[in-house]
């Protein structure tokens, strides 16, 4: 009996000891392939190449298949290629600030895929495979030189909840956005869009919009719909009055309009309409 209650306990101990390994596996970073070396590649979970001179993913990163997080950002790297489809449980994707061009219609396969960002490339068209991409939640697209087909392309996208389309020198917004009914995220910071078509009423889970930098922007009406907003940004916009849908929003959170061009008695008349959250309108 004795016996066997030692076996016992030492099972108990090596599943406890084998799942804390597991965990702090699954939570291992390594920041060079150099690094994986002494591990089995299927125990690579999050593999970091940043900051560095890449020009391509090193081919020895598509070996680990059961890859979660890819982080390539501040490298040289000009695509992402077929191989990336080989990462079938990959959950995110960070290649900010490269020189991707090229996105191979292969991603298609990575169905796990939560996030992707791609802020700061040379991407002026998108494979329409990003589509088949369900569980794809955040996607950042700010400062690429995406053609109009490109962007509408993103709005078809209708299971994001986290979208950035900011410095993409935008003029309009389509009425397709008001497809991203999903969206809990959303920021056109530093563009040139001049209004807000009216379906942008239809994103009923916003909670956080960045529209800043957009000199004049018009806002529609139908703006004052959108009852989940907590934070919104609307800084540097030149504005010489609140817009009239700002009125009905009291129930703000946070609300940023500093750098605009209000009168003093116009900032009076803003502090007295949002009492309840902060509001930034000061320079």
């Amino acid at each position: 009996m004795y016996f066997k209650k030692i076996l016992f306990l030492t099972g108990i101990l090596f599943v406890s000891y084998t799942a804390f390994g597991q965990a702090v596996m699954d939570r291992k970073i390594f920041r060079s392939i150099a690094e994986t070396a002494a591990f089995p590649v299927d125990s690579i979970k999050n593999l970091f190449l940043v900051n560095g001179d890449l020009e391509a993913i090193p081919d020895s990163v598509f070996l680990f298949r059961n890859l979660k997080t890819l982080n390539i950002k501040g490298n040289k790297i000009c695509c992402l290629p077929h191989e990336i489809g080989q990462l079938l449980f990959l959950q995110e994707i960070e290649a900010r600030d490269n020189e991707i061009s090229y996105i191979s219609p292969q991603i298609k396969n990575l169905q796990a895929l939560e996030k992707l960002k791609l802020y700061h490339n040379k991407l002026d068209t998108l494979p329409p495979e990003l589509l088949e991409l369900k569980n794809l939640k955040e996607f950042n697209i700010s400062r690429n030189p995406l053609t109009k087909e490109s962007l509408l392309l993103v709005f078809q996208m209708e299971n994001l909840e986290n979208l950035s389309i900011s410095k993409l020198r935008l003029k309009k917004l389509p009425p397709e956005i008001g497809n991203l009914n999903q969206l809990s995220f959303l920021s056109i910071f530093c563009n040139q869009i001049d209004s807000l078509p009216c379906s942008f009423g239809n994103l009923k889970k916003l909670e956080v919009f960045n529209a800043g930098n957009n000199p004049r922007i018009v806002v529609c009406d139908s703006f004052a719909q959108i009852k989940s907003l907590k934070r919104m940004y609307w800084v540097n916009n030149k504005w010489d009055s609140l817009p009239k849908a700002f009125e009905e929003m009291v129930w703000m959170n946070d609300i940023y309009v500093n750098g605009n061009k209000f009168s003093e008695e116009e900032k009076e008349r803003v502090k007295s309409l949002f009492t309840k959250g902060r509001l930034k309108i000061d320079n």
